[in-house]
């Protein structure tokens, strides 16, 4: 018997569709729309929103 493995391949995203992401995001738009609009994966989308609270939160400590 033979067993196969798929390995998911790796997306890269242009910058102005993950500033697109964010910018919706911070409007209010459901993650699930977001995710259908800009054809994203609903993981990269949440790794997106999770960096850039994480910068945000540095750039406002003293």
């Amino acid at each position: 018997m033979e067993v196969f493995f798929s390995i998911g391949t790796r997306v890269s995203y242009p910058v102005e569709v993950k500033q697109k992401a964010v910018e919706m995001r911070l409007a209010g738009v459901p993650v699930k729309e977001i995710m259908q609009e800009l054809n994203i994966k609903n993981k990269t989308l949440y790794m997106h929103l999770t960096s850039i609270r994480k910068l945000l939160k540095q750039k406002a400590l003293p």
